[in-house]
């Protein structure tokens, strides 16, 4: 390990965990079990939200559903009322828990409850106030009183989403996630009979059922108490990591704000709608760094020096290389039927969407090593990434869609943010690892080959079937083509990985 490297537990975002010793012949096939059993009940609630959007989609029409989100650039950023509070909660309850500190660690639940609570409400009157002003847009003040309700709601249940992370019961979080899935069913039901409105009712009552189930199986007696020391505490610990947060925010969602700068609302629905299929993508990223942070800081805890920790970035960037890049190659050629037979009305979202995919499946792959950073104490690091991403988003984004390339030219800024932000990560992390020039050069190629290869078979089958008409035939041709034509990518990362072990 290089002697730079330095831990700052200030910047460690997620709690301690028990020490686990695994053998070194089996650390890949567990990191692969642990993932699926994360991700599993993600995916489970995921799917249902999945297919219950797209339903709503096809009921509410690109206008109204631009109009939807619209509303929903709003929701991420009502997390940050309660200014890291809830973040801090999530790493101090595990090593109070740890310590058996049973009477502090109450304390701090009660006190989180209660300043998220009061921030919630706070946030919930500004959001009426903004909706009686007059200002806005029909039906846009009817959904932000429905937000003030959703705030409070979806705050709460998050804090029980954080004891949960916190005090390693998975097993309860699992349950509410597959919850917090089954609720997406309000959507659809209630858009059929009421369009926008029922949406954003939909949207209220999910929260709230996610919040009552998860009270009835983690009773806490509750009790309104805000110690400021103790609050204040928590604050220093989760505002960096909420900071972050915001600012890699900020720089995925650039484009939108382009978007309707330039374009109109329908323009934006065209956008996200298609973009809906990157979720698999999305849930695999999310799986694997859950899992990885944990195992990169318990192999940085007991040996600093202990080369598994480079392991457990360079070996997992060359799988997701040989698994993203293909399933992205796959997705992008398949897109205009897979859209056109679910959504028809949403097809000029497509190219977006394909450019999109150009991106995010590097930046996916790349910043898996983004985690090390925060083990090794360096996630100052990380702002330069999302710095980068926020300006090539929004400059190139700006550009483009000032010379009239509509969702193309925001797509191609989006893109480039990603791309961008992907490449100063993973070369930031692996400088932090102490790899050579040489080592480095040797992972950019294992991450660049793949990718541009991918990107090749995907463009030249698009254009050699660009004037075909859509069918299942010509579907299934272009998806085994491709699988074809990018299978040699994903046999020699995984069998190498497996060789290695």
């Amino acid at each position: 390990m290089n002697s730079a490297v330095t831990e700052e537990s200030g910047d460690n975002p997620q709690p301690a965990q028990p020490e686990v010793t695994l053998p070194a012949q089996s650390w890949v096939r567990s990191l692969i079990a642990d993932v699926f059993r994360v991700t599993g009940s993600t995916f489970l609630g995921q799917a249902v939200g999945f297919v219950a959007f797209l339903v709503m989609a096809r009921q509410l029409g690109p206008a109204v559903y631009g109009e939807w989100q619209t509303l929903q650039i709003l929701v991420p950023y009502l997390g940050f009322v309660a200014i890291g509070s809830i973040q801090g909660l999530h790493r101090e309850l595990p090593i109070l828990r740890g310590r058996g500190d049973t009477e502090q660690a109450e304390h701090v639940i009660q006190a989180t409850f209660s300043f998220a609570g009061l921030t919630s409400l706070i946030a919930s009157l500004l959001l009426c106030l903004a909706a009686a002003s007059g200002k806005m847009r029909q039906p846009l003040p009817f959904g932000l009183v429905g937000l003030a309700l959703f705030c409070v709601f979806d705050m709460l249940a998050g804090v029980y989403g954080h004891i949960f992370r916190g005090e390693n019961r998975y097993d309860l979080l699992g349950r509410a996630n597959i919850v917090s899935g089954l609720s997406n069913l309000f959507y659809p039901a209630l858009a059929a009979f009421w369009m926008f409105r029922g949406a954003v009712a939909a949207q209220v009552l999910g929260a709230a059922a996610v919040l009552i189930y998860s009270a009835a199986i983690y009773p806490v007696r509750f009790r309104f108490t805000l110690p400021w020391p103790l609050i204040r505490k928590q604050i220093a610990i989760g505002f960096p990591i909420m900071l972050l947060t915001a600012i890699a925010l900020v720089g995925r969602t650039v484009d939108r704000y382009l978007i309707l700068g330039f374009l109109t609302p329908a323009h934006l629905g065209y956008y996200m709608a298609a973009s809906m299929f990157f979720a698999p993508l999305n849930l695999i990223f999310n799986g694997l760094n859950a899992v990885l942070y944990t195992r990169q800081g318990l192999s940085y805890g007991k040996d600093a020096s202990d080369p598994m920790v480079r392991q457990l970035v360079v070996r997992p960037l060359e799988a997701m290389a040989g698994i993203v890049f293909p399933a992205a190659a796959a997705l992008a050629v398949g897109l205009p039927e897979v859209v056109g037979f679910i959504l028809p009305k949403y097809l000029p979202g497509v190219v977006s969407a394909q450019i999109i995919l150009l991106g995010l499946s590097f930046y996916l792959t790349l910043s898996t090593g983004a985690s090390v950073l925060f083990v090794l104490g360096r996630s100052y690091s990380i702002y330069i990434s999302y710095a980068v991403m926020i300006l090539l988003n929004g400059s190139i984004g700006y550009f483009f869609l000032r010379n009239g390339w509509g969702l193309a030219g925001a797509a191609i800024g989006a893109s480039s943010g990603y791309i961008g932000s992907g490449l100063v990560t993973v070369g930031l992390s692996l400088t932090a690892l102490g790899l050579t020039r040489d080592e480095i050069r040797a992972t950019a190629g294992k991450l660049l080959g793949p990718f541009f290869w991918c990107v090749g078979i995907a463009a030249a089958l698009l254009f050699a079937f660009r004037h075909t008409p859509a069918s299942p035939l010509s579907f299934c041709l272009k998806m085994g083509l491709c699988l074809l034509g990018t299978a040699w990518v994903v046999r020699p990362a995984l069998s190498g990985i497996m060789r290695r072990r």
